[in-house]
């Protein structure tokens, strides 16, 4: 700034020098700001969402919706089978008695099922000596008596039919009032251990017959 000595007021005079430099630090102040925007808006913790989000398969950790989802699917299933069955209750399908049915007999005293044979125990029949029965099941779903069994040393009381087992061929029948002490049907029956039980194996063959085996 130049000061002129007048005999009037005193005046200033503003060079272009001055002004050049006044928009010089204007524009660096705008430059640096701009330059400084992006790191600012990162220093304040803005980020701009993915475009894409990947998605979530099932099954993977944190998926708790679909796995709820999944859960009351189950569930709808089960209690619509429940319903299903409810409303359909079960309906008896034969009638079943021994061919040589008498009083006292316990016909069903014990009952075994496999497949399309079912045995069923009498441990009454014949004063208290026992027997059991074997049934089979045609396509056509009717049951008919296809053997009566005997144990071969059978004696008054011994219960024979107490209980019985089926698996395939073989068939198991328990006689808890059997009184013999010999350990094997091949010996010579007696009655010298009173009550001590037994249980008699039979088996099937091709034809259907049924045998004692043990």
């Amino acid at each position: 700034m130049n000061v002129k000595h007048q005999s009037g007021p005193i005046q200033a005079e503003c060079k272009p020098r001055t002004t050049g430099r006044r928009l010089l630090a204007t524009l660096l102040v705008v430059g640096v700001t701009a330059a400084a925007a992006p790191q600012s808006g990162s220093a304040q913790g803005v980020v701009a969402p993915p475009q894409h989000a990947p998605a979530v398969r099932a099954g993977v950790e944190g998926n708790r919706p679909a796995t709820a989802a999944t859960a009351a699917t189950a569930a709808t299933a089960a209690t619509a089978a429940t319903a299903a069955t409810a409303a359909s209750p079960a309906v008896q399908q034969a009638y079943l008695k021994a061919s040589n049915a008498g009083a006292s007999d316990h016909f069903g005293q014990s009952v075994a099922v496999d497949g399309d044979t079912m045995v069923v125990g009498a441990d009454n029949e014949a004063a208290y000596a026992g027997a059991a029965y074997v049934y089979t099941r045609s396509v056509a779903g009717t049951w008919t008596q296809a053997a009566y069994l005997k144990a071969s040393n059978v004696d008054a009381n011994d219960s024979f039919g107490t209980s019985v087992a089926l698996s395939g061929d073989t068939l198991v029948v328990g006689a808890v009032g059997e009184d013999g002490s010999i350990t094997s049907t091949l010996g010579s029956p007696n009655n010298l251990a009173s009550e001590a039980g037994a249980a008699y194996v039979y088996t099937r063959s091709v034809d259907g017959t049924w045998t004692q085996a043990a």
